[in-house]
């Protein structure tokens, strides 16, 4: 069975930082809720949001939009409108 991530809160969400010790570039964390919804925070500390879907077998990352711009809530609205075109064969 697949892993289900726990759904985050907004504050939880606000308080995600860039773990240097890490060593990515880049770092995505699931936000839950919403299967392949992820919040990719960068070196600089910005935050944006990003579902992440398969399509004719290639991996995509759909950009939903930045934090806070984009609320967390909106951004799994976003997610389940993509994910509705995904299930019908379109890709978003």
């Amino acid at each position: 069975m697949p892993r289900i991530a726990t759904p985050l809160t907004a504050a939880e969400v606000r308080s995600i930082q860039f773990d240097a010790t890490r060593g990515a570039t880049t770092q995505f964390h699931a936000v839950g809720g919403v299967s392949g919804l992820y919040i990719q925070v960068s070196p600089s500390g910005a935050k944006s949001f990003v579902l992440r879907y398969s399509i004719a077998k290639q991996r995509r990352h759909l950009g939903l939009g930045s934090y806070p711009e984009i609320t967390l809530s909106d951004a799994r609205q976003r997610a389940k409108e993509a994910r509705d075109l995904v299930w019908r064969g379109i890709d978003p």
